[in-house]
């Protein structure tokens, strides 16, 4: 029947479907030796150095920007498994500790502690299996919200998927991309919100009555020690006012928790009684709304819902980290004093690039009734 089809279409049989834009067309069983050109890939991008020419902070720099960067690519349509990831990871390390006659030297700080952000005293680089679970993630949530899109039409049909969102998407029988989303299903399934209750206008939200608040929450990994910091704009993204604290020893789960609860008592001082919070805590913001937490912090949550309660109208609305500036840059201010609550009636020049580019951002409020 093959060579009949072949024969009648004109159609070439192949046993490997090759490459299509650098990416494996993968028809069999994906297995650690399938995927070991990644790490063959890195190998050859080593050979072309020479370790003992450039300093740690060269190193460093190349792993990151080159070395890193890599297995990004096959990333964003696949699932590595961890063994490759953490080969991969092992390159990386050796290369950045690398001595000047050659040997590799003794690792004097943890590959965990290299991969904090540099202000926490990393180096900023990022975990292979945590990148790859993000890029999945984003492939994900593109399959259940943009219904248009060609490829994520062709595979809903492919699989039988008719839910908007079903529970999950596992099939006994699927090839090797639908696999790796079905891998990180659950984590998206438990993790994505929807708005409830009736949608704002852009007019709405841009009346001078909304007053917008971001908060942030940041503790120090060595130390310990804590922040919490909070932005208030007005419907146009004008300064109202912006805040810190420092609090000392504390879970970052309570420091979230207590820059929405300082900056909800400034709002409700003066006057302002329509109020949009952004907080990039998902946890924090799934606590406030189920009223569910820890006993250690849910007398925090019970005082958030009272000031709640006496608003008028409120939205909460989780925002990724990258998109809270304002807040994360006052943040680090708070830290190298031990004052207890510092007020910002002007903005501070750090967030003033942010506000600026701020006032074309349309707001999309997940919103959560009382």
């Amino acid at each position: 029947m093959t060579d009949f089809l072949n024969n009648l279409l004109g159609f070439q049989k192949v046993d490997d479907l090759g490459h299509y834009i650098g990416i494996p067309l993968f028809h069999k069983k994906v297995t650690n030796s399938t995927i070991h050109f990644v790490i063959e890939k890195v190998r050859m991008k080593l050979q072309s150095w020479d370790a003992r020419q450039s300093s740690f902070a060269g190193r460093a720099t190349l792993a990151q920007s080159v070395l890193l960067a890599i297995p990004s690519y096959f990333m964003q349509s696949m699932m590595i498994p961890r063994k490759i990831c953490d080969e991969i990871e092992c390159l990386v390390r050796r290369f950045i500790w690398r001595t000047s006659d050659g040997k590799k030297k003794t690792l004097l700080v943890g590959w965990d502690s290299i991969c904090q952000p540099k202000w926490c005293g990393g180096l900023g680089m990022r975990q292979f299996l945590d990148q790859n679970i993000v890029f999945l993630l984003k492939l994900g949530y593109k399959l259940v919200s943009d219904d248009e899109a060609l490829w994520v039409r062709v595979l809903r049909s492919k699989y039988r998927v008719n839910d908007p969102f079903p529970v999950s998407i596992a099939k006994a029988k699927s090839f090797f991309l639908w696999k790796s989303l079905s891998k990180v299903w659950n984590l998206l399934h438990d993790n994505l919100l929807w708005s409830v209750g009736d949608a704002l206008s852009h007019e709405e939200l841009s009346s001078k009555d909304w007053i917008f608040l971001n908060t942030d929450g940041v503790v120090q990994k060595i130390s310990g020690r804590a922040v919490v910091e909070g932005a208030v704009r007005d419907g146009t993204s004008n300064w109202v006012m912006g805040y810190n604290r420092f609090l000392g020893n504390c879970l970052i789960f309570n420091a979230e928790l207590w820059g929405i609860l300082d900056g909800l008592k400034l709002i409700q001082r003066r006057g302002h009684s329509n109020v949009i919070i952004h907080s990039n805590s998902l946890e924090v913001v799934k606590a406030i709304h189920d009223n569910v937490s820890k006993s250690s912090t849910f007398a925090l949550i019970r005082r958030i819902h009272r000031i709640l309660s006496q608003e008028s109208h409120w939205i909460l609305r989780y925002i990724p980290r990258e998109e809270n500036h304002s807040a994360d840059d006052i943040a680090k201010l708070a830290f190298g004093r031990d004052e207890d609550l510092d007020l910002f009636e002007s903005p501070p020049d750090e967030v003033l690039d942010f506000l600026k580019s701020d006032k074309e951002r349309i707001f999309v409020p997940l919103e959560y009734p009382m």
